[in-house]
């Protein structure tokens, strides 16, 4: 099994990919016209939010009993949603790194935005 901080390495290289392809992205479609540009970086920022609500929700979530097979003596045991390496992941993408990348797309955002401005 690899380390955590290879596991949160391994994020945080997806998420600097995800914000540069979405910058290339708004980039590109600045040429065409700024407000193509603004709409993908505001999808993005929706897809961002939808995304680690959706990880927070499901890391939330009751844990479920799994009864002993029967025959056996004891109480079964509980699992828990992100419990584990897999759980440090889905809170360290919804508590650290999609903040991180919502306010990377927000500011690249407000600079596409403001070049705009100047240009006109």
């Amino acid at each position: 099994m690899g380390s955590p901080f290879g596991i949160l390495l391994i994020l945080l290289l997806s998420v600097i990919m995800f914000v540069g392809v979405v910058w290339c992205l708004m980039w590109g479609l600045s040429l065409l016209h700024h407000k193509l540009a603004l709409a993908i970086g505001f999808a993005a920022l929706v897809y961002i939010v939808l995304s680690a609500g959706q990880t927070l929700w499901g890391c939330a979530a009751d844990p479920v009993l799994v009864p002993p097979v029967s025959g056996e003596i004891g109480e079964g045991r509980m699992t828990f949603s992100c419990d584990g390496p897999g759980g440090m992941l889905s809170y360290g993408y919804a508590l650290v790194f999609a903040p991180l990348a919502f306010i990377t797309v927000a500011i690249s955002m407000m600079w596409l935005r403001r070049r705009e401005m100047k240009n006109v």
